[in-house]
């Protein structure tokens, strides 16, 4: 039999646990309070993949709603099976509770993953830069982008459950929402802190890419430069006057040889002195 058998849910509730995409909120009910979080992490192609999970929890229930399984519940339902003592003892906001600190400690996991994708990138960027790497890094920065999507509002989330007088939250587990709370706090200055990391190597991708260009540039213009002499030379005896003087010279032609390569050898020499090589 369907849930909405056993207990009066407000239809703004069952309406909620419908939606496919959801943003950490709560509300409270006269006999209960409706939860909403995320269960976040990487699908096979890096995206972030957030599952909406709805929490229904009153003064001896807690009901969870989601449209696939979580790996933070495993831990959870590992101790109920166990039947950790604490657990018997304690209300349902305090199972809440655990559920929440899970869910967020996978967050904190998906963090240390993410710092290691980004340490990739750079390493990346400083040996050789190419496109492969704006790529990675735009990437990145909307992973992280919607990844804050979702602990911004959590956080605020846990904020108003320590700072609201909900009759369904004891004073004494508020203390345990307050860790959850300074967790969220860190993942979002961390998460803070990749995106300055991101900005820092777009300059550096920018940079590298402009520095090899002007590599290129400059070598251009070397050739370029060199050519030129050598160019005016050609050029002038290629006018087939008749009375040159060094067109019936015998040695002209191995002379002209040499000389084109003696200004070739002195305008290196004098680019490699000057630094410019």
């Amino acid at each position: 039999a369907p849930l909405s058998n056993y207990f009066s849910f407000h239809p703004l509730i069952i309406e909620g646990v419908f939606q496919k995409k959801a943003r950490p909120a709560f509300e409270e009910f006269d006999d209960g309070l409706f939860i909403t979080s995320n269960c976040v992490d990487l699908d096979e192609e890096g995206d972030l993949a957030d599952i909406p999970v709805f929490f229904y929890l009153t003064d001896h229930v807690l009901i969870s709603f989601l449209g696939q399984q979580c790996a933070f519940f495993e831990p959870i339902i590992a101790k109920l099976k166990n039947g950790k003592p604490r657990l018997k003892k304690m209300k349902a906001d305090y199972l809440l509770n655990l559920l929440l600190d899970y869910q967020v400690d996978h967050y904190l996991l998906l963090i240390e993953s993410l710092g290691e994708k980004i340490e990739i990138i750079q390493d990346g960027i400083l040996e050789e830069a190419d496109s492969k790497d704006i790529q990675a890094i735009q990437h990145m920065r909307y992973v992280l982008y919607n990844f804050l999507r979702v602990v911004w509002p959590m956080r605020e989330m846990i904020n108003l459950f320590v700072m609201d007088d909900s009759d369904f939250i004891s004073d004494g587990v508020k203390h345990f929402y307050r860790d959850i709370h300074s967790h969220l706090y860190q993942i979002a200055d961390t998460l803070e802190t990749y995106r300055e990391m991101l900005s820092g190597l777009m300059d550096i991708y920018l940079s590298a890419i402009n520095n090899r260009l002007n590599q290129v540039m400059k070598i251009l213009t070397i050739v370029s430069t060199i050519f030129m002499p050598l160019s005016f030379v050609t050029g002038l005896y290629g006018m087939n006057f008749k009375f040159m003087p060094e067109l019936s010279w015998k040695y002209g032609y191995p002379i002209a040889l040499v000389s084109l390569l003696c200004i070739s050898l002195s305008m290196l020499y004098y680019f490699r002195k000057k630094g410019w090589l």
